[in-house]
């Protein structure tokens, strides 16, 4: 899959099987704040790896597809700081063993997934989490129809990165409340959350990525964030659910499968419409 650090251009095109120019358009950088899922198209790509070369092919482009390529959906967020895949694998799908030139968590929503990486194997189910850095060789057998995401970033390059099967039964959920003290975020955790007021409280899992920050968010219906200065750069995934959120000047009401920015130094703020599920992942490597 294409990333951050290798264009869709590097990835897929040759001069003998170019791109169709409406699977470029779909794989165009973005700088929208705001992405809805309804307005990003779904996408068939076909993959496969031959003497240790990784190909993508796309309706349209002309490129013979032998009989055991995998059959991918994806639609595709590309930003300037990171990427968002949102992938559906059939049920039985295998992927073809490949080495991804960017750093991959992953995220299962939906089904069940064989997850080989170097020599590790894992069993995915619903929520389980995964970290790909640059450089792994890794692939998957969907044990069911499966809906993944996947952050990309640009490798760290960091010695030692090796892949980490990160189970949501590992983290424990943490209360967490969140409020505005004179314009500056005041968070307490656990007992000190509970005796907050309920339109700041919400229940967090912290997956334990290697460098990066990735969590699990999940607030009630009413909980609210009032507008501040974002402390991190932040690609955020709305697992479901609704709310209304402000993030720089751009105001607007996110559902299921939007994805949404938070920009350093911008102001951001949210309004829980219905009870919502959020995947965030800082888009720059964590001081370790």
């Amino acid at each position: 899959m294409t990333g951050p650090d290798e264009t869709p251009a590097d990835a897929a095109v040759t001069a003998a099987y170019p791109i169709p120019s409406d699977v470029l358009a779909a794989l165009a950088m973005r700088s929208d704040l705001v992405v809805h899922r309804r307005d990003v198209p779904q996408l068939l790509v076909y993959q496969w790896t031959r003497e240790g070369e990784h190909f993508n092919a796309w309706p349209g482009d002309g490129r013979p597809v032998p009989p055991d390529a995998a059959r991918v959906l994806l639609r595709l967020f590309n930003f300037p700081t990171g990427a968002l895949r949102e992938l559906v694998f059939a049920k039985g799908a295998l992927t073809p063993a490949h080495v991804n030139k960017s750093d991959i968590i992953l995220y299962n929503i939906t089904g069940r997934q064989v997850q080989i990486s170097d020599d590790d194997v894992a069993d995915a189910h619903v929520g389980d989490a995964a970290f790909h850095p640059a450089g792994v060789m890794h692939y998957s057998l969907s044990l069911a129809e499966t809906l993944r995401a996947e952050f990309a970033f640009a490798p760290q390059n960091m010695s030692g990165d090796r892949a980490v099967f990160l189970p949501r039964g590992a983290t424990a959920d943490r209360e967490v409340a969140q409020w505005l003290d004179n314009g500056e975020i005041v968070t307490a955790y656990d007992s000190d959350a509970a005796q907050a007021p309920a339109d700041a409280r919400f229940i967090t899992k912290i997956f334990a990525v290697p460098g990066y920050r990735m969590v699990e968010a999940r607030y009630p219906a009413g909980a609210r964030l009032s507008p501040h200065l974002n402390p991190r750069e932040r690609i955020l995934y709305l697992l479901s659910g609704r709310m209304r959120i402000q993030t720089g000047a751009v105001i607007d009401e996110v559902e299921t499968g939007d994805i949404f920015r938070a920009i350093v130094g911008e102001t951001y703020a949210r309004a829980v419409i219905e009870d919502a599920v959020v995947l965030e992942v800082d888009a720059s490597r964590a001081p370790l």
